[in-house]
Parts: C-alpha cells; structure tokens; sequence
C-alpha cells in the first residue's frame, strides 16, 4: 500500500501500521442491517488520510458503503487495526490507472482497464490497534464532530 505523508500524528501512525498490507476486509452493512466483508486491494493512503481500495462495480449500492470498516491483519507480527469510517464510490478511471498496483489483479483480470473495477474510498472517522501481547487496545485517532456552518445542531459532518 502507497502511503503519502500525513500532517497528523494519529494518521502517520496507521499509515506506518498499515503500510505492509496489500489486502484488507472491509465490512458494510447492506439495507436490511445484514453486515458483509469482502477483501479488496488497499491501494493508498492519500495525504488527507482516505484508504483507497478497487472494488467490483455493481457489489454494493453507493449507500451501502456509507459506513464502513476496513480491517488489516497479520496474526505472525500480532499486528490487528480497525480503521471505521465513512466510505463513497468513486468511478475515476484516470484515478484508478494511477493507483493500480499489479498485487490487486485477482481481483481484476484484465488490470486497471478492467470494465468492472472501480474505486472505494474510505474516510476514517477512527482507528484501533490491538497489541496481542499486552492484551490492550490503542486507538489511533477519533475524528472530532464538527458543525456544519449555520446548522448548530448537527453533527453529521467529521474533521480529523
């Protein structure tokens, strides 16, 4: 996974945690609340902290990845982080050449120019760490809520 550098310290540590990883689970709930995983290629981490993954077009509805989580693990280094947040699709084939990475071709046979590959893009709004060997959890960092402009009380809106 391509890692950019990261302004804030929270986000430059999942980067140098995640970093190694090429593939994640990634959970969504689907309209009736049943939750669903799939692996996908974990493509980047841009300079505003988004993960970016390819994904098939058509195996989920855009508001099915409104919540999402993306999980990364390797058991043989004790290293398990959560990353929560808030996910959109994103169908930008000149974006997707860009990131293409030859690691995610199981998942797209044709390469970059497959028709039915595109983008996720992951907004973390939190990420956890599990540490096996002291039987702790970290968290990374947790988005602040921040209000909208001229709507105080709503918090639908995060900042990081």
């Amino acid at each position: 996974m391509k890692i950019q550098e990261q302004a804030r310290d929270g986000h430059a540590l999942l980067g140098r945690l995640i970093e190694p990883f090429t593939v994640a689970m990634c959970t969504r709930a689907e309209a009736r609340g049943t939750l669903v995983s799939e692996p996908m290629s974990a493509l980047e981490m841009d300079a505003a902290g988004d993960l970016w993954f390819t994904t098939r077009k058509g195996l989920q509805p855009p508001d099915d990845v409104a919540a999402l989580n993306a999980g990364f693990v390797d058991s043989t280094a004790d290293v398990y982080i959560s990353v929560s947040g808030h996910g959109r699709i994103v169908t930008d084939p000149a974006r997707l050449e860009s990131l293409w990475m030859p690691f995610a071709r199981p998942w797209a046979a044709d390469g970059s120019g497959s028709a039915d590959l595109t983008l996720l893009c992951l907004t973390p709004a939190c990420a956890d760490r599990w540490d096996a060997a002291h039987h702790a959890m970290t968290r990374l960092f947790v988005a602040e809520p921040v209000q909208p402009a001229g709507d105080e009380g709503s918090s639908a809106a995060t900042r990081t």
